[in-house]
C-alpha cells in the first residue's frame, strides 16, 4: 500500500528539473518525461521505472531545483515552483511557473520532519496528490505511479 504521507523533497526530485543547462539533466528529463502519460491538465501517470530513474539522479537534479518559499506575515505557506523551462519533467508533469506547493497528500509540506521519512515511499505504486495553488486558484494535481 502507498503510504499517505510524502515529503516535499521527493516531489521536487520527482517533479522538477528546472533552468540550469546540462546536457545529462537535459537527457535524464526528456528520458523520464517521454514515459509520462498525461489523460488532462491535472492527472499523469508515470511508470514506477520512471520514478526511480529520476530518484536515482537527485544530484543531478537537486542542484537545478528553484523553490522558493512562499510567505505571509513570517509563515511559510508553502514552496513557489520557479525557473521550469519548456519540456521540464515538472511541466511535464503538470506544474507551472508560479505554483505554490501547499501540501502532498494533505500534509502540509512545511512540516520538516516528514522529508527523510517518506522520501523512499515513493518507490511503490500509489497516487501522489499535490495541494498546489495557482494564481489564487486552489488546484489539485494527481499522479499515479504504476
Amino acid at each position: 500500500m502507498f503510504a499517505k504521507h510524502l515529503s516535499l523533497s521527493a516531489l521536487v526530485t520527482l517533479a522538477t528539473l528546472a533552468s540550469v543547462p546540462c546536457e545529462a539533466r537535459d537527457s535524464v528529463g526528456a528520458n523520464i518525461c517521454a514515459q509520462v502519460t498525461q489523460k488532462d491538465t491535472t492527472h499523469h501517470t508515470i511508470p514506477r521505472a520512471a520514478v526511480s530513474e529520476a530518484l536515482g539522479a537527485v544530484r543531478l537534479l537537486s542542484h537545478s531545483t528553484r523553490l522558493i518559499p512562499e510567505t505571509k506575515n513570517g509563515t511559510v505557506l508553502g514552496y513557489r515552483i520557479s525557473s521550469l523551462r519548456k519540456g521540464s519533467l515538472a511541466g511535464c508533469l503538470g506544474f507551472k511557473n508560479g505554483d505554490v506547493v501547499q501540501a502532498i497528500n494533505d500534509v502540509d509540506v512545511t512540516i520538516p520532519d516528514m522529508a527523510m521519512h517518506n522520501f523512499a515511499k515513493l518507490l511503490g505504486p500509489g497516487v501522489v496528490h499535490c495541494s498546489v495553488l495557482r494564481g489564487r486558484e486552489p488546484i489539485l494535481l494527481e499522479l499515479t505511479i504504476e
